[in-house]
């Protein structure tokens, strides 16, 4: 895997998970703990070119959420924006 197309999210949260283990004096198999690595960041598509979403693109990943209402932050009108079906 290469390290250049992961979150820095995830890659510095696997580097700290690295580190503690070789501290206990642990082997590491750096790239299957990245692989292995919780993701708890971005809930929001912005940018599907990114490699943070690459692995939730496909099809078996889709699901259909109902809502009455959502938001959107932006910055521009001071803050979130709130949407709602009447």
């Amino acid at each position: 895997m290469g390290h250049a197309v992961v979150e820095k999210a995830l890659l510095d949260a696997a580097t700290k998970r690295a580190d503690k283990l070789r501290a206990k004096g642990k082997r590491v198999d750096f790239d299957e703990l990245l692989r292995m690595e919780p993701d708890s960041g971005t809930t929001n598509i912005r940018n599907t070119a990114s490699a943070h979403w690459k692995r939730w693109l496909g099809v078996e990943s889709r699901c259909l959420v109902p809502f009455t209402s959502f938001s959107e932050f932006n910055r521009e009108a001071g803050g979130y924006i709130w949407f709602a079906r009447d």
